[in-house]
């Protein structure tokens, strides 16, 4: 029984649409281009947000900012 109760929960559940950012970037290049590789992400999510208004949330990856 639980396990049907819960599936029924996440099916009436609200949903959110996401997307994820991942430049490829490496490590040393991060470190090298520095604002680059930031403005390589910002330009990203203003293309998925172009793309895909009804986005909820654009998640960038841990490595995507060094600070």
């Amino acid at each position: 029984m639980r396990i049907r109760s819960v599936e029924a929960r996440q099916a009436a559940a609200p949903r959110i649409r996401v997307a994820m950012v991942q430049s490829n970037i490496g490590g040393k290049e991060l470190l090298l281009k520095g604002s680059a590789a930031i403005k390589v992400h910002q330009e990203m999510t203003r293309r998925l947000r172009r793309e895909d208004p009804g986005l909820d949330l654009i998640v960038w990856s841990e490595t995507a900012h060094q600070g």
